[in-house]
């Protein structure tokens, strides 16, 4: 992301007007507006001024940090997904002595949509489209008004799917081993509920999204 874009992105998250920023950095609207433009580039005073008001290093105004956060995410997602190779051995090892293949069935069907929301997450994250596409992104009517509000809606639905992805892993990790604990009656009855509270969740990344977009077009 360019600077421009993330300049107009942090002046919006901190709730400031153009001519609000303007004053508390001592320069005109119209310098911001340039700015946010891709017009012109501060002098170093000024982005050690915005580094200081926006709580950034000067490293996270002038390059996107991408690869950093990426690591970070990624890190997260895997020890998750230990986790859950760990909890699907556990419960494999309950079910055994079931012997029936339609429990593995089930067992894998928990973690499908886990597994879903992760890796459109982390394509989200780390390639979001530049530009709306027919068939991938976060598409709405606001999102699609600009490049900015587009690049905003993507980065802020990625993390909200990346959140759901690892709380479902965990949930089914710990609800899986109490079902499989309990006998294959109960294992059959829980993994379809939990397969429905997974798709109703899908609806976090979409809520959130539209109320993040909402207040940061304000």
């Amino acid at each position: 992301m360019e600077f421009s874009e993330k300049l107009k992105i942090m002046r919006r998250e901190a709730g400031l007007t153009q001519e609000e920023l303007a004053q508390r950095l001592f320069l005109t609207r119209q310098a911001i507006s340039n700015y946010e433009q891709g017009r012109g580039c501060p002098s170093v005073d000024t982005l050690l001024r915005m580094s200081e008001l926006f709580g950034v290093g000067l490293d996270e105004l002038l390059s996107s940090a991408r690869a950093k956060r990426a690591a970070q995410t990624g890190l997260v997602l895997l020890a998750v997904v230990l986790v859950s190779l760990f909890a699907v051995t556990g419960v494999g090892f309950l079910l055994s002595a079931q012997a029936e293949r339609l429990l593995f069935v089930l067992l894998g069907g928990v973690y499908l949509l886990p597994a879903c929301y992760a890796f459109f997450g982390a394509f989200l994250f780390c390639r979001p489209p530049e530009k709306p596409t027919p068939w991938l992104g976060f598409r709405t009517k606001t999102s699609m008004k600009n490049g900015t509000l587009w690049l905003y809606a993507q980065a802020r639905c990625a993390a909200a799917l990346l959140r759901l992805a690892v709380c479902s892993f965990l949930c089914t990790d710990c609800l899986s081993l109490v079902f499989a604990a309990c006998g294959a009656a109960v294992f059959v009855v829980g993994s379809v509920v939990l397969v429905c509270l997974q798709t109703g969740g899908v609806l976090y990344p979409l809520l959130y999204t539209h109320v993040k977009l909402r207040r940061f077009g304000r």
